[in-house]
């Protein structure tokens, strides 16, 4: 399973893939426009939270799959996950929009 490998790779035209280990700043403009464009209640994310929840939580080794538009390098999306066995669980998806996270 692809997404399992810590490697960068393609999936159609959307953009480029990557298992990210640290969150930048590029975190913070996708949420805010999340914020900006959301149909449904949810709660408030930011860069700092997320890393607090997801990276460095000690019960849990969580991963972080982003999805980037590969020329503008613009982050369109990512979900957090975790591995465990065979059985991978996933904790969050957030995207620009449904079609996104219909493929993350």
């Amino acid at each position: 399973m692809k997404t399992l490998s810590r490697e960068t790779y393609r999936l159609c035209n959307l953009g480029v893939f990557h298992d990210v280990s640290v969150l930048d700043s590029s975190f913070d403009v996708l949420l805010q426009k999340v914020m900006e464009n959301q149909q449904a209640t949810t709660g408030r994310r930011s860069r700092e939270y997320l890393t607090w929840r997801f990276l460095n939580n000690p019960h849990y080794n969580f991963r972080i799959l982003s999805l980037y538009e590969e020329h503008t390098r613009n982050i369109l999306g990512y979900a957090a996950y975790t591995v465990q066995g065979n059985k991978m669980d996933l904790y969050d998806i957030v995207s620009v929009d449904s079609a996104i996270a219909d493929k993350l």
